[in-house]
């Protein structure tokens, strides 16, 4: 969570560990094509793109060509050491809600 004296100087925060988009339709092509490359060159070192319609997600990192496609299981390592590890099916259970 941000701070609640937060000033609003997004480059004052820290980069972070992990960048998650979900994608839809309408904002797919942005997501995948203009946020991606965005959130790597400013230091991110891992983003995910979670396309629903294909029950997958995309993960990227500053060295990828193509991304790795996750399914049915999505795991990230953080840069501490600790792992999460959850099925992509959780990731999208809300989407019909």
């Amino acid at each position: 969570p941000v701070s609640p004296d937060f000033t609003g100087d997004w480059a004052a925060l820290p980069v972070p560990a992990l960048v998650v988009e979900i994608a839809s339709p309408s904002t797919q092509r942005i997501d995948r094509h203009r946020k991606r490359p965005a959130y790597l060159a400013a230091g991110v070192p891992e983003v995910w793109t979670i396309l629903p319609n294909d029950d997958v997600v995309e993960r990227w990192v500053p060295s990828s060509e193509v991304p790795t496609l996750m399914r049915p299981r999505a795991t990230w390592v953080a840069p501490w050491g600790m792992t999460v590890e959850m099925s992509v099916s959780y990731l999208l259970a809300g989407r019909d809600a």
